[in-house]
């Protein structure tokens, strides 16, 4: 389910997160892998996001309102 997919992306960003070690002197070169780790989980899952976000979008346009007021004139 999308809930398992958004638990394990909140679970490997916290992991490589490059904030995380703000406070160790890293190389640059584990800084820079870092950052790649977090821009491809990103890009991943916004990839998977895409298509649960349009279906939001869809039933929100399809949806009507609860409370409406007469129409003027």
């Amino acid at each position: 389910a999308f809930d398992d997919i958004r638990a394990a992306y909140l679970r490997l960003s916290k992991i490589y997160h490059p904030d995380r070690f703000h406070g160790i002197d890293l190389p640059a070169e584990v800084r820079d892998y870092l950052s790649a780790m977090v821009r491809r989980i990103n890009a991943a899952y916004g990839a998977l996001e895409a298509p649960v976000q349009a279906a939001r979008r869809a039933a929100m346009t399809k949806a009507q309102p609860i409370f409406t007021t007469p129409a003027r004139g």
